[in-house]
């Protein structure tokens, strides 16, 4: 019997892959020999529709592939299947004819369902492309018509985590500045705190628990919609989630607040997302939830009552209320098994936690350092742009610190980049009170809910809040604080506020913060603007009472000064106008806060520049700069603002004098100063690193610059450059302001300039427009091989009259190239200092020449050179000579015993010219002094001061002539020096010339 027969293959059996031929065979061969001959035998006389049978020759003897064959080319698929059922019921095979009626229909309905795979597959790709041309477009909140860029050149990763910190942890986060707040930031993403990508925000947890709901929160203005937009687009682009969501639907809080009446989900869906299907189609995909992704974005936004959580329905296509569909999403009663992402802010996360049981937090902090580099190449269209926009940010510790937050970030770049357009490049860049004013006026006109509430009265008792927290150092605040100012998180307050819940012991505790300790700063000083009444108040009319008292304690107090300079910058007329815009107030009768004004000028200090700098008055600062006449900059370290010193130098009215001690100055800071010292009459840098490069603060040795920092247009009239590690090449760099028909006075010692610096700096020190006076080159590595090209240049040198190469081993051939210039008859040296230079005996007869030829020359330092008593005898001979007009002369430790003291006293008797002789540190015996003594009586002597060494003598020779000091009258001055340094005089008046 047919029904004993096995059974061919099913549908399924092939995986839904039969044709209509394996379907004939399959029936055929189910067939026994003598059915299959009864099979032929009917179906060569059987009449199907209006079709001739097939003929009995092509049927006979042929087996059962060439019978479905002959049935395929003779009737068509379709006809042959109805067909070989028809006849197989006519030689009454009734099994095998139902059981190939019903593998028909099988086929039948898988092949309709494959289509309905294969149309929803196409229609995945179309709505794919669809998102992707949506959300690859960003459009900036300040964009012109039809501006806009590709996401992917805005969005830079972001710092996202899973671990909850505890209280201290928060609080460093809030308070740190600069590098501190970059080291917490790192130490964030560390595996410690569970840092986690979009890309795998469903992978499984510790447990292998994969999760349905990720609660994504952050601060207003830290990147959840622009995450959010990411997500989409790079699923779009088939980047990630591509065997785990077939769909994902994003869905803005704002656009649902929009929404009135009854709606189904499939409307929502078809709304929201502008999916444009059939509704088979779209009940097919509906149909799937595994394979479906909520997006919902600004949770904290979502204006819904609440329901009962019994207040669900499950029918997609069920219209009902926005609240009852919302609940219904969130608790997934209706397409159960569908992944959510839902962004909020913290203030929000009581209210989801009655929602879900367990759903997944992670939080996003923001930018990591190297990040915030990466967003400004990304806005910027040329490196050399952001490079430049970031080494302006980088001086400001506070402002790059919010940068870590991205709509600081983006504010920040787009201010710049506004000004290289209007400026080519000469930033000054907005200061920080404007850059945070714009913060703010961000957050109130893309972040704030709308409120029945007056935003001025929120803002005033933020302002308060924070006022309060800023004078007692508090930065966390309670539930009882809040209520005392009559705050509310749940209203407009949550765009300021942040929501932090810890661990306390076996509870939760709640606490409330700004998002940076900055921005409650900034928030206090906006206190002494806006007040605590019913109108905006001008700086002129606040009680000047609280001003003072926040000025004066700020002196001593470190956590005030930032809320000062804040204050500075609210000082501005202009930013108080633009402030009266946004919060709704347009009435200002604004006047100069004598007050602060006052302060500034009793309590000038460094960082008086940074406050001046805030107000972005310039008239204001053009008459206060009258009371800084001397500037020191010592040891700045980073947070010194070299910005805030340039821009009020260059709108100074007055000359100043500056001094940089212990700084470290970089190319750009260099920029800076050069376009404001030429408001420096003089300009002293002490110890400083002078870099070539900003990287090179390890290596200042080796890599120092003055390329840039002056210019020949520069009025400084004296310059010192006192161990700043220069090099020979960084002569050249000073040869403009050498050669400016103004620099008298130039020091450069203790630099390793060598003899080929000296060689590039007498191009300029040769120039027809040098009119150097003074010139120090002490202990810059010089030898004898430099000397000609000093004597080139005293020679042809009209206006120096003071040269200093001490401690530089130019030996006695140095010093006798150097005689050569020293006696030509157009030589204006005066103060000639040779110092530790190595010399001996040998170069003291080329000396003595110069004493007695050189007619300008009145001063000669000599101290340490082992000149001996040989050489001192060759000095004395000049000394004596009747044409030598020497005045000064200093001869501490050369070698001098009393055995010379003899020429000595002859030269004190005989020179007319003499008033000062330092013979400290040389060895002379009370004999000698008192040979000296004598000659300082006589009636020819001139000489006004003597400087010996204490020590040297006897304490017997010390105690006369302490005795005898009152009674020898014609003593002009005498000099005890027992240390270098440590000179005790006494002074008789001179008797009257006999």
């Amino acid at each position: 019997m047919a029904s004993s027969m096995p059974q061919g293959p099913t549908p399924e059996d092939w995986g839904g892959s039969l044709t209509s031929s394996d379907l004939i065979i399959a029936s055929l061969e189910d067939l026994e020999g003598k059915d299959f001959e009864r099979f032929k035998d009917k179906l060569s006389d059987f009449y199907y529709k209006d079709i001739r049978p097939i003929p009995c020759g092509p049927l006979e003897n042929v087996n059962r592939v060439v019978t479905k064959n002959l049935l395929i080319n003779f009737y068509g698929e379709a006809a042959a299947l109805d067909v070989t059922v028809k006849v197989l019921r006519l030689i009454s095979l009734m099994g095998p004819a139902e059981e190939l009626q019903m593998r028909i229909e099988q086929h039948s309905a898988i092949k309709a369902k494959s289509l309905d795979k294969i149309i929803e597959a196409d229609f995945r790709k179309r709505y794919m492309t669809l998102m992707k041309e949506r959300y690859q477009i960003h459009r900036d909140g300040n964009a012109c018509l039809g501006e806009t860029v590709h996401l992917d050149k805005r969005y830079t990763k972001l710092l996202i985590i899973k671990k909850q910190r505890n209280i201290k942890e928060r609080e460093h986060e809030i308070i740190s500045l600069g590098q501190r707040h970059l080291e917490i930031m790192d130490e964030r993403s560390s595996s410690q705190y569970s840092p986690i990508t979009i890309d795998r925000l469903f992978d499984p947890d510790e447990n292998g628990i994969v999760p349905k709901i990720v609660v994504l929160q952050g601060p207003a203005g830290v990147g959840k919609t622009m995450t959010s937009r990411k997500i989409i687009l790079d699923w779009a682009n088939g980047t990630f989630y591509q065997d785990k969501f077939n769909f994902i639907f994003y869905m803005s809080c704002r656009e649902l607040n929009t929404l009135s009446g009854d709606i189904s989900l499939a409307g929502l869906v078809r709304k929201l997302c502008q999916i444009s299907c059939e509704r088979d189609l779209l009940k097919s995909i509906l149909g799937d939830p595994p394979k479906l992704l909520f997006l919902v974005d600004g949770f904290d936004e979502l204006r819904w009552t609440s329901v009962s959580d019994t207040e669900v329905y499950e029918d997609p296509f069920q219209e009902t209320s926005k609240e009852i569909l919302l609940n219904s999403i969130f608790r997934q009663s209706c397409l159960q098994g569908a992944s959510l992402i839902i962004t909020t802010r913290p203030s929000s996360l009581e209210q989801l936690s009655k929602l879900f049981l367990s759903p997944r937090h992670v939080e996003i902090l923001g930018f990591l350092g190297s990040d915030r580099e990466q967003f400004f190449y990304g806005f910027f269209p040329t490196k050399e742009e952001a490079e430049f926009a970031l080494s302006i940010v980088k001086d400001n510790d506070a402002l790059f610190t919010m940068c870590a937050i991205p709509i600081t970030c983006w504010i920040v770049c787009t201010v710049i980049k506004q000004q290289m357009s209007e400026r080519q490049r000469e930033i000054d860049c907005k200061t920080s009170t404007s850059i945070y004013l714009l913060y703010l006026k961000s957050l109130i006109k893309y972040h704030c809910r709308n409120s029945n509430q007056p935003l001025i009265k929120c803002v005033r008792k933020i302002c308060t809040l924070a006022n309060e927290g800023v004078w007692s150092q508090k930065i966390l605040f309670g539930e009882d604080d809040l209520q005392r100012y009559e705050l509310s998180i749940k209203d407009i307050e949550s765009v300021f506020l942040n929501e932090n819940i810890f661990q306390r012991d076996v509870e939760t505790q709640t606490c409330y913060s700004f998002i940076h300790l900055t921005v409650q700063e900034f928030f206090a000083a906006l206190y002494y603007v806006v007040g605590n009444k019913t109108k905006i108040i001008s700086m002129a009319s606040a009680k000047n009472a609280p001003i003072k008292k926040l000025l004066e304690e700020g002196k001593h107090k470190s956590h005030l000064q930032l809320t000062i300079q804040f204050l500075f910058g609210l000082f501005s007329e202009k930013q108080q106008k633009e402030m009266g815009k946004f919060l709704g107030y347009d009435q200002f009768s604004f006047r100069e806060n004598s007050v602060m004004v006052d302060w500034l000028i009793k309590n000038h200090h460094r960082v008086s520049f940074k406050y001046l700098y805030e107000t972005q008055d310039e008239d204001l600062i053009g008459r206060l700069m009258a009371h800084f006449p001397d500037i020191k900059v010592v040891n700045p370290g980073r947070t010194f603002d070299y910005r805030a010193l340039s821009y009020c130098l260059k709108n100074s009215r007055s000359e100043h004098q500056i001094f940089f001690i212990n700084c470290k100055i970089g190319p750009e800071t260099r920029v800076l100063l050069s376009s404001a010292l030429h408001k420096c009459s003089h300009v002293r840098f002490r110890h400083c690193f002078i870099l070539g490069n900003e990287g090179d603060e390890k290596l200042p040795y080796t890599n120092s610059s003055l390329s840039g920092l002056f210019n020949s247009q520069c009025g400084i009239r004296g310059l010192q450059l006192y161990e700043c590690s220069l090099k020979s090449y960084c002569c050249d760099d000073l040869c403009p302001v050498i050669a400016n028909k103004s620099l008298a006075s130039l020091s450069l010692s203790r630099n390793y300039l060598q003899d080929s610096g000296i060689k590039l700096l007498c191009k300029g020190l040769t120039d027809k427009d040098c009119v150097l006076q003074e010139l120090r080159l002490q202990d810059c590595g010089l030898t004898s091989n430099c000397c000609a090209d000093l004597c080139s240049f005293i020679t042809t040198n009209r206006t120096l009259t003071m040269l200093d190469l001490s401690k530089n081993t130019l030996d006695d051939f140095g010093l006798k190239v150097l005689c050569e210039g020293l006696r030509h008859p157009g030589c204006t040296v005066e103060d000639l200092r040779l110092m530790y230079c190595g010399l001996t005996s040998s170069c003291c007869d080329d000396l003595r020449s110069v004493l007695i030829t050189n007619r300008t020359l009145n001063k000669l330092l000599l101290k340490g050179n082992t000149l001996g008593n040989a050489g001192i005898k060759l000095l004395c001979d000049g000394l004596k000579h009747p044409g030598c007009t020497f005045q000064e002369l200093r001869l501490e430790s050369c070698g001098l015993t009393s055995y010379r003291c003899e020429d000595i006293r002859s030269v004190i008797t005989t020179n007319q010219s003499l008033i000062k002789l330092d013979l400290t540190l040389n060895h002379l015996s009370d004999s000698g002094i008192e040979s000296l003594c004598e000659a300082l009586g006589h009636p020819d002597c001139i000489l006004q001061e003597l400087l010996v060494t204490k020590e040297n003598l006897t304490r017997n020779l010390v105690s006369d002539l302490e005795n005898e000091k009152p009674k020898k009258t014609f003593l002009p001055k005498w000099f005890w020096r027992s240390k270098p340094g440590n000179t005790q005089t006494v002074v008789s008046p001179k008797a009257p010339s006999q």
